[in-house]
């Protein structure tokens, strides 16, 4: 009896003692993070602009677009207009927000978003974690092209 409660209390001593956090080792970088790979069962299925969007309708889409990287974004970039639609660098900085965030035109005609940012990736694919009560505010200018937002 006595070696079977001598082997418990031994085993229960090595689990303790492997459940202890560590207080110090080295910082170590976690992989890239790319765009979804081809074969990825995670997609997200963005829309496509529709004539006679709303400017609101039409930066809601695009930013749900933003976030399909498939094809270099390319149903993203059929929300931007001509001279900007293949100059735009979608992996400069990418900032991810919490929630679907708040759209509004302002009286210049101007559409402001505003969302609580939840992290940042950067042009090297690095997470950096925003800090508490980070709030995304853009301010978009849309423009009439062929009668259409």
């Amino acid at each position: 009896m006595k070696s079977k409660f001598f082997s418990l209390t031994f085993v229960a001593l090595v689990i303790s003692g492997c459940a202890d956090v560590p207080t110090s080792s080295a910082i170590k970088e976690g992989s890239l993070i790319g765009t979804v790979a081809e074969g990825s069962i995670v997609r997200v299925i963005a829309a496509r602009p529709q004539i006679g969007m709303s400017p609101e309708q039409i930066l809601n889409g695009f930013l749900n677009a933003a976030a399909s990287s498939e094809n270099d974004y390319a149903i993203a970039r059929e929300y931007l207009i001509p001279e900007i639609r293949n100059i735009w660098n979608p992996t400069a900085k990418i900032q991810v927000y919490e929630n679907s965030g708040k759209i509004s035109t302002n009286e210049s005609g101007l559409v402001n978003f505003s969302a609580e940012e939840a992290f940042v990736i950067n042009e090297n694919f690095r997470i950096t974690l925003s800090e508490r009560n980070s709030v995304i505010e853009k301010t978009f200018s849309l423009k009439l092209v062929d009668e259409q937002w």
